[in-house]
């Protein structure tokens, strides 16, 4: 299956300037990804029209996967980040005016999508290609660390900025994804031929042999996005502000630097599956611990035991998805491996969107469920 890349020289150098890249790219998202759905919220959205919202991505990226697969195997992982550095840019500066152009709400889950697909795909083939399998967990924990070193401060100064405008949040955001596109004008590029179709992912999708994966997929797609969407809302109606849910999850966030290097270590010295069980496990409990916040505080214990929790279960499980798409048609996998992680939210959010019209306890309901699904995680196949 390598041999069907073209490989341009991707040196060292190369990486380590596409790593700054991500990095870039990560300050700007850690900076207002967590308030998107504030925002929505703190402007009269209901969460059932954010629900919608998000909604609306999961099927624009199953829809155009298809399409978005294709152009990647054409311009090259490479240019095709670049490209969708232009969507997220275009994303990010259209959203402060769907408060007052309603239609953009149907709009831009589209641009997301397309930006979505764009760098989700194209990183995880430069990352399955490149990663060596004898440290590939230390590898998963270094990118990881980098995502925390970025989510660390980011959320806090987020907030500050947000507390202060929206708009301007929107801008610097902008921004930093602008500024992340400079490090790969100097890189060479990749190019996968497309030796499968799209008919295919589908077959394969519900195929007997693959079941343990398309469950554990399923359930990374739908309690990954309760955290993005629900979570962030629960902490702003506790703490009542924009400031202190950015502190929040700075604080909790530290403490995964730590977890990362020994999780990472262990990945590639122990059995992954072993790893990804007890990290359900944990995992699982932390979601349901979270049902009993009260205050900030106990946000950021129960956060932090949280944080702990998802890096014991997603470094291994992580290596352990590289290692299956090793094994397969890599590029058909990770395209697989999308399109599950979008089906399940899109059968997700029209769950929430029912228990929301119910509106009996909807938060503690929908915490009970993340506690459910992430249960799935151990299916993986071995």
């Amino acid at each position: 299956m390598i041999q069907s890349f073209i490989f341009h020289g991707f040196k060292m150098s190369e990486l380590r300037r596409f790593n700054i890249s991500v990095f870039i790219k990560i300050i700007g998202r850690s900076l207002i990804g967590i308030f998107i759905p504030i925002f929505l919220y703190k402007n009269g959205f209901s969460i059932f029209e954010i629900l919608l919202f998000y909604g609306l991505i999961s099927i624009a990226f199953v829809a155009l996967g298809g399409i978005g697969t294709r152009l990647i195997s054409k311009i090259g992982a490479k240019h095709a980040i670049l490209l969708s550095a232009f969507f997220e840019i275009t994303f990010f500066l259209l959203m402060p005016f769907v408060v007052s152009h309603y239609w953009l709400l149907l709009i831009l889950p589209i641009i997301f999508a397309i930006e979505m697909i764009l760098f989700n795909i194209s990183y995880h083939l430069i990352f399955t290609l490149d990663s060596h399998t004898k440290n590939r967990g230390r590898e998963i924990a270094n990118v990881g660390m980098l995502v925390v070193l970025a989510g660390i401060v980011s959320p806090f100064i987020g907030g500050i900025i947000a507390d202060l405008n929206f708009t301007l949040l929107f801008l610097i955001s902008a921004g930093f994804i602008l500024l992340s596109s400079l490090p790969l004008l100097f890189t060479k590029d990749l190019y996968q031929n497309l030796d499968f179709k799209i008919k295919d992912v589908w077959k394969n999708i519900f195929k007997k042999s693959e079941r343990g994966n398309t469950l554990s997929f399923a359930s990374y797609g739908a309690e990954h996005i309760i955290n993005v969407v629900i979570w962030p809302i629960i902490i702003i109606s506790i703490v009542g502000s924009l400031e202190k849910t950015g502190l929040i999850v700075s604080a909790s966030a530290v403490i995964s630097l730590i977890t990362y290097k020994i999780i990472g270590h262990l990945s590639d010295t122990l059995e992954n599956k072993k790893l990804i069980k007890l990290g359900t496990y944990l995992h699982s409990v932390a979601w349901f611990t979270r049902i009993f916040v009260q205050n900030m505080y106990s946000i950021i214990v129960i956060d932090s035991y949280k944080n702990i929790a998802q890096k014991i279960l997603h470094v291994p499980w992580t290596n352990q998805s590289y290692t299956l798409a090793m094994k397969n048609n890599f590029y058909e996998f990770i395209v697989r491996k999308e399109y599950i992680f979008h089906l399940s939210r899109i059968f997700l959010y029209i769950l929430l969107g029912l228990v929301f019209w119910i509106n009996i306890a909807p938060f503690t309901i929908t915490l009970i469920i993340a506690g459910i699904t992430s249960l799935g995680y151990k299916f993986i196949n071995s």
